[in-house]
């Protein structure tokens, strides 16, 4: 009896180990039929045809891996009038990321959301946004009409690395917590198993 409690017990630290140091990064992303240009405006608060300028990588505080999206903003329907906008979005495999490449052409529909972390400008793969050379982007082309062209010049380029190195510093403090995690976990093992020979006769 004691023996199988053992046993329970180093199963489960070691499950508590894995938990730990590798967070399960998985999530569910179910998309319902996409709607109409006309109703995809009305929906959504952003949507512009832009130009991907850089795409950065990102971890956040809670082990999910993002991207930072900035945007040459070519032509603008609603909600916009910079002549650039950061756009997050996931990293994909799950988290309802899209897929974007830089020197791409996209008409984006965008939405604030925390879906990555602070509430900010968002594209997930379940909205209308889409590449314009594939050819995909023609019904919404035709539905939108003519944009305006943007009327405020920013230039964003030089807070994307600001944006990342903040959140490097997270990822670090994270990477800190992990090892904490791993050094507590040896130190239980370590203490159990001085116990268990300190009672063997």
């Amino acid at each position: 009896m004691i023996q199988r409690v053992k046993q329970l017990l180093y199963l489960f630290i070691c499950l508590s180990f894995l938990f730990m140091v590798f967070p399960n990064t998985a999530k569910a992303c179910s998309c319902v039929e996409s709607p109409s240009p006309e109703k995809a405006l009305l929906q959504t608060e952003v949507v512009f045809r832009g130009k991907v300028m850089e795409i950065q990588e990102s971890q956040e505080d809670n082990g999910y891996v993002t991207k930072g999206v900035l945007f040459e903003v070519l032509e603008s329907w609603k909600g916009i009038d910079q002549s650039q906008v950061i756009i997050r979005t996931g990293s994909g495999g799950g988290d309802c990321g899209y897929p974007f490449v830089e020197n791409a052409e996209y008409i984006v529909y965008a939405n604030n959301s925390e879906m990555y972390g602070e509430r900010t400008l968002t594209v997930i793969t379940c909205s209308r946004t889409t590449e314009v050379s594939t050819g995909n982007a023609e019904e919404d082309l035709a539905s939108l009409g003519e944009g305006v062209l943007p009327t405020v010049q920013v230039n964003l380029k030089m807070e994307q690395p600001a944006v990342q190195e903040n959140l490097l510093e997270e990822s670090r403090n994270v990477l800190d917590m992990k090892w904490v995690s791993i050094i507590t976990v040896i130190i239980v093992i370590i203490v159990a198993v001085l116990i268990r020979r300190n009672r063997t006769p």
